[in-house]
């Protein structure tokens, strides 16, 4: 006598789950090592669940929609992870770095300008207080504080109060946000006759006088300044006249060359953990200053059309003229593990990891000390 199995059923005395019809050996044809197993598909697009607690694991992150699966095309600007890659193809604009966090500027799912972060250090109070709202622009992470300008250039700072100051989150617009380990700067947005603006910096060590307004210049002229930066021991602002000028610490080498410089350049960032700048010059071409042993002063490169520089704790990228990414530096962004390919939009260098954006799809890609060791803050993801 010959039996058929039923409908709903297979002839397989190894059904693991003998009640659900969508949980058999062969129910999730597709998956790659295991389709015969006893898996659940309750989607039936041929990839089993990977939170069934009776069945064989499959690689399906969403079995109650099929059109979420290993073999699903991303679809971007939303937070949904289509192909259970174990991350959302977020919109993301901007990123910036800092110890083990990271923070982000998010166009996905219908939101213009929200905040995102992530990173492994839980106790972090970046990544207990993140502000709600949308509307951000830029957003600067510290070593334990982050700040964000909106599109009207209205600052929100959040995560360790001492380093910040409250007032510069309420009282005047800002442009060209930058943070340093313990102190930040910014442009207050109200040009001048030059068409620049006044630097404000503010912080926690502020000891060597990093943070404290520059001294009007010669005659008691107003310095007007077209970007600046925040570092460990100086802050440096591009000048509309002179070039480049640096306060803080006068016996940093940074601040020292930085007296002799009359280039016109249009960007400057600097190391937090070593004694070295880097600008871009109007002819975009990269020029290092600081510590000769350094380096990021070794190490520069030569050629121009680059855009983009970020420096981190001891090293920097930038943006090729292919949008190729190039590093250089000494410390836990090597220069070995860089992505390839071109059409990057955006590079951040933080103090134990880099992330660039894909002007493509907008996708990040991280590497570093952190991420060789398999650290959660390189996910890619928020």
């Amino acid at each position: 006598m010959t039996c058929t199995a039923p409908t709903g059923f297979v002839g397989d005395g190894n059904d693991c789950d003998d009640s659900d019809p969508f949980t058999f050996p062969g129910a999730a044809e597709n998956e790659p090592n295991g389709a015969g197993m006893c898996m659940t598909d309750a989607d039936e697009d041929g990839y089993g669940s990977n939170t069934s607690t009776v069945a064989v694991v499959g690689t399906d992150c969403d079995d109650s929609d099929a059109a979420i699966n290993p073999a699903a095309t991303e679809i971007g600007n939303n937070s949904v992870d289509e192909d259970c890659e174990g991350r959302a193809n977020y919109n993301l604009l901007q990123v910036g770095l800092g110890l083990g966090v990271a923070c982000a500027v998010d166009n996905s799912n219908g939101t213009d300008g929200a905040l995102v972060c992530w990173g492994s250090n839980s106790s972090s109070q970046i990544l207990t207080s993140v502000p709600n709202g949308s509307n951000f622009v830029q957003v600067e992470v510290g070593e334990s504080d982050a700040c964000a300008l909106d599109a009207s250039g209205y600052m929100t700072c959040w995560g360790d109060a001492t380093i910040y100051d409250s007032t510069h989150a309420t009282n005047i617009p800002f442009q060209d946000l930058s943070l340093g380990a313990t102190h930040g700067c910014a442009l207050k947005d109200a040009a001048g006759t030059g068409g620049g603006y006044d630097a404000d910096c503010w912080g926690q060590d502020c000891t060597l006088g990093q943070c404290p307004e520059p001294t009007p210049g010669m005659g008691g002229l107003r310095i007007e300044y077209l970007g600046v930066a925040a570092g460990g021991l100086v802050s440096c602002g591009i000048q509309t006249t002179t070039g480049l000028s640096c306060w803080g610490d006068n016996l940093s080498e940074v601040y020292q060359q930085s007296i002799s410089l009359s280039d016109y350049y249009f960007d400057v960032d600097l190391a937090t953990n070593t004694d070295a700048a880097c600008m871009l010059k109007a002819d975009s071409s990269i020029t290092c200053i600081g510590n000769a042993a350094s380096r990021i002063t070794v190490d520069a490169p030569t050629s121009t059309g680059f855009s983009g520089l970020s420096c981190g704790s001891a090293s920097c990228c930038a943006l090729d003229s292919n949008s190729s990414l190039q590093c250089w530096g000494d410390d836990s962004v090597p220069t070995t593990g860089i992505p390839g390919g071109t059409n990057w939009s955006q590079v951040a260098v933080g103090m134990d990891m880099a992330c660039a954006i894909d002007g493509t799809d907008q996708e990040l890609t991280c590497w570093g000390a952190l991420c060789d060791a398999g650290d959660p803050a390189c996910d890619r993801h928020p």
